[in-house]
């Protein structure tokens, strides 16, 4: 996966939608999957701060990706 996107930034960073660097792509890329997380387990809305305390119960899985 590394290696492709190394070339996807080679071959893209002058053209228009290219990426300029690794970490535009990553950037972009998790933006993406953070949209669509929220949109799939939170009506479309940030999901709530991470909870610091250990204590915190979270919801049961369901399932792993």
């Amino acid at each position: 996966m590394q290696d492709e996107a190394k070339a996807i930034v080679y071959w893209t960073n002058s053209r228009p939608g290219g990426y300029a660097s690794l970490t535009e792509l990553a950037e972009h890329a998790l933006q993406r999957e953070i949209e669509r997380m929220r949109a799939e387990f939170n009506g479309g809305q940030p999901l709530p701060a991470y909870a610091t305390d250990r204590n915190t119960p979270r919801p049961p899985p369901e399932g792993r990706r």
